[in-house]
């Protein structure tokens, strides 16, 4: 299929022309949360859901249903941790510790177990997410949100895994526009425990 078919179908799909007004969040009771909804299967987790799980945020019942389990990982959640190094300042507190947390996370990751975007599947994030910014307005961060969050949403649907996630309202709005009968789109949404004091 040609990129000019796949956008096509993507259209159909989203139908961006019929879009105007802006959506509504779903009632959280509505959404598959964690304890009442459980993992099952592999996994991939969401840039936040890493930074939770290195800063013990993750609820520790959801976090114990992890080791063991077959995890898949979005290279577009990798460039964000990568985005957050490069763009910390080199003096801060906590640099060195987080340079060397990333470090540590990144050994553990294989290769083969990474997910990309063909160039298709850009596109159809790029659709979803300039039809959320239209629809739900915001500067140029909540479009770049919108981007990364619509291209994690399809790595994972792409690999027919379980997000998981602490960024519900974004993929609230993401789900709601790209999984209409798409197969392999599951999300898992869970509330982060406060900081601890000497967090970071």
């Amino acid at each position: 299929m040609t990129l000019a078919a796949e956008l096509a179908r993507w259209q159909r799909r989203i139908r961006p022309e019929k879009r105007r007004t802006p959506l509504r969040f779903r009632d959280r009771s509505a959404l598959p949360f964690f304890p009442a909804a459980s993992l099952s299967g592999p996994v991939m987790l969401d840039t936040c859901a890493y930074i939770d799980a290195l800063n013990g945020r993750m609820p520790i019942a959801l976090q114990a249903l992890l080791p063991g389990r077959r995890h898949l990982h979005s290279t577009v959640c990798l460039a964000e941790l990568a985005f957050g190094l490069g763009a910390m300042e080199p003096d801060a507190s906590h640099a060195v510790r987080s340079r060397a947390t990333l470090g540590d996370l990144l050994d553990r990751i294989e290769t083969r177990r990474t997910v990309s975007l063909p160039a298709s599947g850009w596109m159809a994030a790029g659709l979803i997410a300039g039809v959320l910014a239209r629809l739900q307005g915001g500067g140029r961060a909540t479009r770049r949100r919108f981007l990364a969050g619509a291209a994690i949403y399809l790595c994972a649907r792409t690999a027919g895994v379980t997000l998981l996630t602490a960024n519900w309202r974004d993929f609230d709005l993401i789900d709601q526009l790209a999984a209409d009968g798409m197969p392999g789109a599951r999300l898992l949404c869970y509330t982060p425990e406060p900081l601890q004091a000497g967090g970071s």
